[in-house]
């Protein structure tokens, strides 16, 4: 990892988020709240993408969001929001045409796109020495355990050389599976498909949201580590399995918790609810003899 980490120049890299917006007709929850503003342990998926960009030295990132970016900035701590361009798209321009957007006012060697509702994005110092290594103008990343086509099983993560950018149909929707690999090809440039290290958690509704944090809260992670010591719970309470338990929730008499399921800090948990297999947000409350 370090040997891949010292082959770039992160300052010739720019981070481009293709953020969505409300997902009307397939999930009821992302039709209220866009899938990027979903939170992991008391953060959006955005805010902690974007803190993984600046950590890692990323100077130029740019949210690209169908909708009033308004909504998203203000989601993010100020200093954050500082740090990131936000392009306020009325309709959808895909996910080449997110790059050709942010290029117009990032300039870089590198683009690497990521869609914004991931639980776990890798890490980007990790994507671009791996799409330079394949010596291509584009490399698109499967999830973990898929590898067969271009097309097979795409995470949601691309890395583009700013020859593949300038490929870009100039205006309208611009797709890059559909469309701009067809463009590279016809053009004689290299399309790559590698997988991933490891899952990135990418999701679309709440299923796949719910499937992805039971990985991230049982991998690997011992049941006292996951109780915060702030957390106040009684003791005729229950906890089964993996459950992350976060600062100040209160859990009161005779709760059962099952896991996977995350309860982020503040809760308020009454007597007798049982809660299976759910993730509670920051400062929920639930009534006695509550079912989730």
């Amino acid at each position: 990892m370090g040997g891949r980490e010292r082959q770039i120049d992160i300052d010739q890299v720019v981070a481009v988020v293709a953020a969505g917006g409300w997902d009307f007709g397939r999930d009821k929850l992302a039709s209220f709240l866009p899938c990027v503003l979903w939170s992991v342990e008391n953060k959006t998926v955005l805010e902690r993408m974007i803190g993984q960009f600046i950590d890692t030295g990323v100077k130029q990132i740019v949210v690209c969001f169908n909708g009033d970016t308004e909504i998203i900035k203000n989601a993010l701590p100020g200093w954050m929001a500082e740090r990131v361009k936000f392009i306020d798209e009325p309709l959808p321009v895909g996910t080449a045409g997110c790059v050709r957007e942010a290029a117009k006012i990032c300039k870089g060697k590198y683009y690497a796109l990521y869609c914004g509702a991931m639980v776990m994005p890798p890490d980007i110092k990790n994507v671009i020495p791996r799409h330079i290594e394949e010596a291509s103008e584009l490399t698109v990343f499967l999830h973990k355990g898929r590898q067969t086509t271009i097309y097979d099983s795409p995470a949601g993560v691309y890395v583009l050389d700013s020859a593949a950018v300038e490929a870009i149909t100039m205006d309208g929707y611009c797709d890059i599976k559909e469309r701009l690999i067809p463009i590279l090809w016809r053009n004689g440039m290299s399309c790559k498909a590698i997988e991933l290290e490891s899952n990135c958690g990418a999701f679309r509704n709440r299923s796949q949201y719910l499937n992805f944090i039971s990985g991230y809260v049982g991998d690997g992670l011992s049941e006292n580590y996951l109780i915060s010591s702030s957390a106040i719970i009684s003791k005729s309470a229950k906890l089964v399995g993996h459950v992350r338990i976060m600062e100040n929730v209160r859990i009161g008499d005779g709760v059962i918790v099952i896991g996977p399921s995350v309860i982020e800090s503040d809760c308020d948990i009454a007597a007798d609810v049982i809660i299976n297999s759910s993730i509670l947000w920051a400062g929920a409350k639930v009534n006695d003899g509550a079912y989730m």
